[in-house]
């Protein structure tokens, strides 16, 4: 089920990348199973890059911006999700 929070910021701390055949943004069976092969309470996020290639990533979500930042950099993240803003934050 999707999520949105009027607030806070979500890190990706592993990184599934599908694979460049089957795997798009318009193809939802096949990111559907990808995600379907987390665990119930895991939180992930979908995003696609400028190559074309999907991503499902496990994430966090954290309340303030300064702890999501340093999280995401020691995960070597490109960016976080700021949700209030409903934009990327790049790091």
């Amino acid at each position: 089920m999707p999520v949105e929070w009027d607030y806070g910021y979500q890190v990706a701390y592993t990184e599934f990348r599908a694979p460049r055949s089957g795997y798009t943004t318009t193809d939802r069976t096949l990111i559907w199973e990808l995600i379907n092969d987390h665990y119930v309470d895991e939180f992930v996020g979908v995003w696609t890059d400028n190559d074309g290639l999907t991503w499902v990533e496990k994430c966090y979500w954290l309340e303030y911006e300064f702890p999501a930042r340093e999280l995401g950099t020691y995960w070597r993240q490109h960016s976080i999700w700021d949700w209030s803003a409903s934009e990327e934050i790049e790091l």
